[in-house]
């Protein structure tokens, strides 16, 4: 359907005459007349009953008819170019694990959305089982998750490794910067598992074995359930450094050897075509970060 002609069928209807429907389509009467002209040859019937010496246009019995589906045609047109715009656009689907979003990619994700060339962003938050079924039907473009799983079209790296600290409360005066884990009482652990290596390693560490009180999965609820208690969680080095200048919270250092925390970013070898420049740009924004 001839568009340029619609839009000026609509306009001509609207103001009344082809010389305003110039004046607010900003082009010549005889550009108007043309266009008419061509959609009335591409209809087969005419549209305007255009008598000399009228100061306006009348529509047609077939014009009347008309007019209620050039409207609907001008309708989902411009929702076609709403959308032939958007696919246009360099987008990534990102889905992370919320201690990772939340504390250590902040500044990665503004830095991305505002460098060149712009790029659309959607986050989504989920656990890192979720993220591999995602990005396997191609749901989200890359995943930021804590398990490295090994599934056919999927490219796994490492993203980030960071060490492991305490964090207890302020109220907990008796305890120096660096700390012997043994010292703390295992009752008061906010426990979160890590990893699998990460469980093994601190099954180590109290041997005797014991029940957390409280197991979460959220670093967020294990700072409020710490502040101004006698709690204490292991938690990444990314996490503490956020609450630094908070005065509710201490960073212990374990004066034991700890594993790091590795955060790994999965992509699909065959993305959407208007991810992979988004893609590669977060790639190279990433070795700019150090991650």
């Amino acid at each position: 359907m001839y568009d340029k002609g619609i839009e000026a069928f609509i306009e001509v209807t609207t103001v009344g005459t082809i010389s305003a429907a110039a004046k607010r389509l900003y082009i010549t009467q005889p550009a108007v007349t043309h266009r008419l002209k061509e959609l009335e040859l591409q209809l087969g019937f005419v549209l305007l009953d255009r008598q000399r010496g009228a100061k306006s246009v009348r529509l047609t019995q077939a014009g009347e008819v008309f007019y209620p589906l050039a409207e609907k045609w001008r309708d989902l047109w411009q929702e076609t170019k709403k959308m032939q715009s958007t696919i246009s656009k360099t987008s990534v689907r990102i889905g992370c694990i919320d201690s990772i979003s939340t504390f250590l990619l902040p500044d990665f994700y503004r830095e991305l959305s505002n460098g060149t060339p712009q790029i659309h962003l959607q986050i989504h938050t989920m656990r890192s089982e979720q993220l591999y079924e995602k990005i396997s039907n191609r749901e989200i473009d890359v995943a930021f998750t804590l398990q490295n799983q090994h599934l056919k079209n999927l490219n796994v790296s490492i993203f980030y490794e960071e060490p492991l600290c305490v964090v207890c409360s302020s109220v907990n005066q008796n305890l120096s910067s660096e700390v012997d884990l043994t010292q703390l009482n295992p009752k008061n652990e906010l426990y979160i598992n890590w990893s699998p290596s990460y469980q093994t390693w601190h099954n180590q560490q109290w041997s005797g074995g014991y029940d957390s009180r409280i197991e979460l999965d959220s670093v967020s609820l294990a700072l409020k359930l710490i502040k101004e208690t006698e709690n204490w969680a292991i938690l990444p080095q990314s996490a503490a450094t956020s609450i630094q200048k908070n005065e509710g919270f201490m960073i212990l250092q374990p004066i034991q050897s700890t594993p790091k925390r590795v955060t790994y970013m999965v992509t699909h070898e065959y993305p959407r075509n208007s991810a992979k420049q988004g893609i590669k740009t977060l790639q190279g924004l990433a070795a700019q970060f150090k991650f």
